[in-house]
């Protein structure tokens, strides 16, 4: 290229000079002269470049196949070099995956093991990086095994690591599964591993799908028991070990002590529910005190029913509906009700005018309702109580002759002694409503138990004793007012753990107070006046009791204050939230 612009700044000259000489004739014929000279001359300079470009350009078509082939061999190197990285890392990875940690799976105490340690299995079954081994035999070592027994163990089974559980109930902190990994290695503890999930379920999530996260750094400080490890293939280079300081592993008084952790227990509870079922045997007795015939025995005495024993059906039970589930202090309160009917009840009156005595039909109930709280004292219990009750006793068609008031007779009528006597109402019918205040103690002596109840009883209503009607004789005691006691004994065996046969003795006794109206107040016939009355129960029975036992309740095994249950934040539980 510089010979061209050589030339080119040469035919300038050349053509600025013939311009000159073109003024001058002379001159013309040696500048056309020159100017050939220059032509011939850019010809041949011409001809030089295109040959010396032809050269390179030859040169560089001979230069561009070596250097694609040196381009290629160095690509091919370094691809190949990257190839082999890869292959080596691949290698490496296959062979990481494959080192499995052998791991036995040991016995769980506690509350629930079972159902946990089934759990424990099925989460590390799904880690890549754990294979379970061992055997029934393996499988019921527990957590205070000696550290001999455990690499017997896994020198057995050849496992790198046994892993044990301890499953509790926790107060104020719910369930909980400590783990203890032990090295197979020596049979010593590497570390313990809390998982706590509150409720059942969310302890279960936490270990089907957490275990093998949480055991993975102490199974990494596991190893096989010495003479089980795999001896290499090839060698490619021995590393030198480096010197580390020795540090012994935990030891068995490491472990946490057993009272140190609030375990839970299954506890028997209190029966929810007890029955009673049976016969009772009653006697009554009526009596009126501070009558007009006490102070002056001409006054007809008021007639009073005669003896006579009832027999009754008899059913009560008690229900405390906290006891189904669990063993606080609201188990113990329940609910008591119970109803009794007598039949085939008879009593009699005598009739003076006709010379007989009249047998006629009783009826006699009972029932009550109300709370109770038991309290315990060992197998023993106490148990105060409230019942509103209903006890009521009639007798049908109890009709007896008395001198007719004027005006107020009532059919029939009969004469008698030169007296005109009408049969009325003999006997008032009793309908007590009542409220008891009590107490009933129960003692249990294995199979023997032997109780009783004690009850201060008011009487809020005495149904047809306090009676007022427009007729004197349909009238009774219109301003009554009473009390009563009810106290009992009772003993049992049982026959069952279910069911005991059971024997009592019950006396129940109500007093009143008729505080009789004046004359003026109300006029009373001499039969419807008294001072007062009682009116006596006494009673023998026979029955099966029926007590269900206790539902099976988880809880802790003391009631230790909140300072003494275990510490989430305690430094040698290791708490994994997942």
């Amino acid at each position: 290229m510089q010979n061209v612009a050589r030339a080119v700044v040469r035919q300038g000259l050349l053509f600025t000079l013939s311009g000159s000489l073109l003024a001058t004739p002379g001159l013309a014929e040696a500048a056309k002269e020159a100017a050939g000279k220059a032509a011939a001359a850019g010809k041949d300079a011409k001809k030089t470049e295109d040959k010396q470009e032809a050269e390179e350009a030859e040169e560089a078509a001979e230069a561009e196949p070596k250097a694609a082939k040196k381009e290629g061999k160095t690509k091919d190197k370094g691809e190949a070099a990257e190839e082999g990285e890869a292959a080596e890392e691949g290698e490496a990875a296959e062979a990481d995956a494959g080192e499995k940690k052998q791991v036995i799976v040991g016995a769980f105490d506690g509350p629930k093991a079972a159902g946990v340690r089934e759990w424990a299995i099925a989460g590390l079954g799904k880690d890549p990086n754990v294979e379970l081994v061992g055997d029934d035999t393996t499988a019921g070592i527990k957590h205070n095994a000696k550290p001999e027994e455990i690499l017997a163990a896994a020198t057995a089974a050849g496992a790198d690591a046994v892993v044990v559980g301890r499953v509790a109930l926790q107060k104020k902190v719910g369930w909980a599964l400590t783990l203890l990994v032990f090295n197979g290695a020596d049979g010593k503890l590497i570390d313990k591993v809390t998982l706590r999930g509150g409720v059942l379920p969310a302890l279960r999530t936490k270990v089907e799908s957490g275990i093998g996260a949480a055991l993975g750094p102490p199974l990494q400080k596991s190893a096989p028991p010495p003479g089980t490890e795999d001896e290499p293939v090839e060698e490619v280079e021995e590393e030198k070990p480096v010197e580390a300081v020795e540090q012994p592993p935990p030891t068995e008084q490491e472990l946490p002590p057993e009272d140190e952790v609030a375990q839970a227990k299954a506890v028997q509870g209190a029966s929810p529910i007890d029955l009673r079922v049976g016969f009772r045997f009653s006697n009554r007795s009526f009596k009126y005190t501070d009558t007009l015939h006490d102070h002056d025995p001409n006054q007809q005495p008021l007639l009073t029913p005669a003896k006579a024993t009832t027999p009754m059906f008899l059913f009560s039970g008690n229900i405390y509906p906290g006891a189904f589930f669990s063993t606080k202090w609201y188990a113990n309160i329940g609910l008591s009700v119970g109803y009794e009917q007598g039949f085939l009840a008879k009593t009699s009156i005598p009739d003076p005018i006709g010379g007989t005595t009249h047998e006629l039909d009783q009826s006699h109930t009972e029932f009550f309702i109300g709370p109770r709280y038991r309290l315990f004292f060992g197998a023993h219990e106490l148990t105060p109580y409230v019942n509103w009750g209903k006890h009521s006793f009639t007798i049908k068609d109890d009709r007896f002759p008395y001198p007719v008031e004027t005006g107020a007779s009532r059919e029939p009528c009969v004469p008698f002694q030169g007296s005109t006597y009408c049969y009325e109402d003999a006997l008032p019918d009793v309908n007590y409503s009542y409220i008891d205040i009590g107490v009933a103690p129960r003692a249990v002596f294995d199979k023997i138990s032997a109780g009783a109840h004690l009850a201060y009883r008011i009487v809020t209503s005495s149904g047809g004793l306090e009676k007022v009607a427009a007729r004197g004789y349909d009238t009774w005691f219109p301003n009554a007012s009473g009390s009563g006691i009810s106290v009992g004994l009772y003993g049992g065996y049982a026959i069952t753990k279910l069911l005991e046969v059971l024997v009592g003795l019950d006396y129940t006794r109500y007093g009143f107070d008729f505080n009789v109206p004046t004359a003026a107040e109300l006029p009373l016939p001499p039969a419807r006046i008294a001072g007062g009355a009682t009116d006596t129960y006494l009673s023998g029975w026979l029955g099966v009791g029926v007590r269900f036992p206790g539902s099976e309740v988880m809880q802790a095994a003391d009631e230790a204050p909140a300072s003494e249950v275990e510490d989430p934040e305690n430094e040698d539980v290791e708490e994994l939230d997942f």
